[in-house]
């Protein structure tokens, strides 16, 4: 703790409230956090937001409580001309951070779900055929990096992770371009091999 209270040795305290560890995790090879994203133009009254959503996966068995992200948001300049699934380079600044907004969902184990949707706060404003062109390089979609930081809580244990993940389908829905290979309820998919399904289609 960081007042002391972690031990009834005086002499101890003044050493374990100043103790500080962090410990890197490596990533997941086979999941990843952030299956897929969409955004919508924004609001002409809130013309910095571009309303977004996350289908986010946990691999783990036990619960995971999204309390809030940090995340910049680099949209990708160059999609492999091979495997439009992968971005042979990204955009040098951010154009937003995902979200300024607490989050407050709960993602159960082995599980996908769909976020409520977020704002992604502009860095910049953008011209609506900019954020079209930037959004939706192929057939509507693109692709995006998220990076940054995440509060997380398993159970009493609470901890802001950092976070970095590239590639990240995002796919802009427009009137004539709804993403319908877009989960758009907000159900819990609980089975595993169905949750893979969702992802890795």
């Amino acid at each position: 703790a960081t007042d002391g209270s972690g031990t009834d040795i005086p002499l101890l305290k003044p050493a374990l409230a100043a103790f500080k560890a962090s410990i890197i995790v490596p990533g997941l090879a086979d999941h990843r956090f952030v299956a897929r994203s969409q955004l919508r133009l924004p609001n002409p009254l809130r013309i910095m937001d571009l309303p977004g959503t996350l289908v986010v996966h946990n691999p783990f068995r036990a619960s995971i409580l999204l309390e809030g992200t940090n995340c910049a948001v680099y949209p990708c300049k160059g999609i492999n001309a091979g495997n439009h699934s992968k971005c042979d380079i990204y955009w040098d600044a951010a154009v937003g951070n995902f979200t300024p907004e607490h989050i407050g969902e709960t993602i159960p184990g082995a599980s996908s779900v769909l976020l409520k949707e977020h704002p992604l706060r502009l860095a910049h404003l953008l011209d609506p055929e900019v954020i079209k062109s930037t959004f939706a390089l192929v057939d509507g979609h693109s692709i995006i990096r998220l990076t940054g930081s995440m509060e997380i809580s398993i159970g009493a244990f609470r901890t802001t992770v950092d976070y970095d993940e590239t590639d990240v389908p995002v796919c802009l829905r427009l009137p004539l371009h709804p993403c319908q290979d877009f989960p758009l309820s907000n159900k819990v998919v609980s089975s595993r091999s169905v949750a893979e399904d969702l992802i890795f289609a």
